[in-house]
């Protein structure tokens, strides 16, 4: 169960979240609205002060600060459906992750472990900036019409923040990520991602915090100067087809198939709803309260999963063990089903196959060089040490 915080540290966290509060001058408001303007490392010097002089604990100072700073923003720069009011009380975690795998279970039919990945995906949105890893959410399918798309919609009104892009530069990628941080959400990345080389490098180095960055030259009153921008922020990915292999090593993988005819889901009116906000009412009540429980995760990681592998389920497991009840188990098991090894059903085979049929596109015949070009244009598909003689392996 959540902590429980003292009569003081509830009154302050209390007027961050919209409860009625005393006239806006008085001292803790003033107090935390400073903290709130102050530059990391001056508020790291200051906060212990803080805590003191309120007489609450730095835990209390911090989330307050936190949501001061993500109210401010919202008012500042918001777009409508940016704005949500956190809900009222303590939100029991199983019962938020099991609320949201119902949300996309109702009008999506997933694979297995799928449901409760994009639950736990969700939430790490939420918390991102708890942990020093995100894992990409890749929705893949073989063909059109499996759903990847409604998959984005659900996740449109369950995450923060969010832009749903069909296509995106890079330059303005990492812009936009440097000024709103959004759960940025990628559909058709098969029709862009794959001849944008630094788009991948962008988007390879959001995965790791530390590594999260990319550096511009940028005028400023007639001089060039370098500049550094971020790329730290959720991102999901929709294609038709296999993404790079440095992509797909730094994702979760959800496969998606057509829905078969005997399977019967909900229409999904691609829209907003009362269920869609209730959810992330609930979702940015229970990230303030968990944030600080999510911090630098050490879970138990399944022997099956890589290293690789095993950093993109670090932040999510601890998720599903602050739920209990059979969550810590569920989410193991969804990992070992899209992570583990000899998960990936694909045949090199089947991947050499289809990317020479995308090689032809409409064309009637194509020469055996030309083809073999084309296979070997992309320098991260496996293909490219086949005709130096080795063996015929994935990287």
């Amino acid at each position: 169960m959540p902590r429980e915080f003292t009569e003081g540290e509830q009154k302050i966290i209390n007027d961050v979240f919209g409860a009625k509060a005393k006239p806006a001058a008085k001292k803790e408001d003033r107090r935390i609205a400073e903290l709130a303007k102050l530059s990391p490392l001056d508020y790291e010097k200051r906060r212990q002060a803080a805590a003191d002089e309120l007489g609450v604990r730095v835990s209390a100072v911090d989330q307050a600060v936190r949501q001061h700073q993500a109210r401010s923003h919202d008012e500042a720069s918001a777009l409508p459906h940016w704005k949500v009011e956190p809900w009222a009380d303590v939100v029991p975690s199983a019962e938020l992750l099991t609320g949201i795998r119902r949300e996309f279970e109702k009008y999506i039919v997933l694979p297995p472990g799928a449901g409760d990945a994009l639950s736990l995906w969700v939430l790490h949105a939420w918390t991102i900036d708890a942990g020093d890893i995100s894992p990409f959410l890749v929705l893949a399918s073989p063909t059109k019409r499996c759903g990847k798309t409604s998959v984005l919609i659900v996740l449109c009104y369950l995450t923060p923040r969010y832009e749903l892009s069909s296509n995106i530069s890079a330059s303005a990628l990492f812009r936009y990520v440097e000024e709103e941080r959004p759960t940025l959400l990628i559909d058709e990345a098969d029709s862009f991602l794959k001849a944008d080389e630094a788009m991948r490098g962008i988007l390879n180095s959001g995965h790791t915090r530390a590594a999260a960055y990319v550096i511009r030259s940028v005028e400023t009153n007639g001089d060039h100067k370098p500049k550094r921008f971020s790329a730290w922020t959720p991102k999901a990915i929709a294609a038709i087809g296999e993404l790079a292999d440095t992509l797909r090593d730094r994702a979760v993988i959800l496969q998606l198939q057509r829905k078969p005819k005997t399977a019967k889901v909900a229409r999904l009116r691609k829209r907003d709803c009362d269920e869609f906000a209730l959810m992330r009412r609930k979702a940015k009540r229970w990230a303030a309260d968990n944030f600080d429980r999510l911090r630098d995760p050490d879970p138990e990681i399944p022997d099956v999963l890589d290293d690789r592998a095993a950093d993109n389920w670090r932040p999510l497991l601890p998720i599903a063990d602050l739920a209990g009840d059979a969550w810590p188990r569920r989410a193991r098991e969804a990992a070992c089903l899209l992570s583990g090894e000899g998960h990936d059903a694909t045949s090199i085979g089947v991947e050499l196959l289809a990317d020479i049929q995308r090689a032809f596109g409409d064309e009637p015949a194509l020469r055996s060089v030309d083809l073999v070009a084309r296979l070997n244009a992309d320098p991260e598909r496996p293909w490219v040490e086949w005709q130096n003689g080795k063996p015929l392996t994935p990287k």
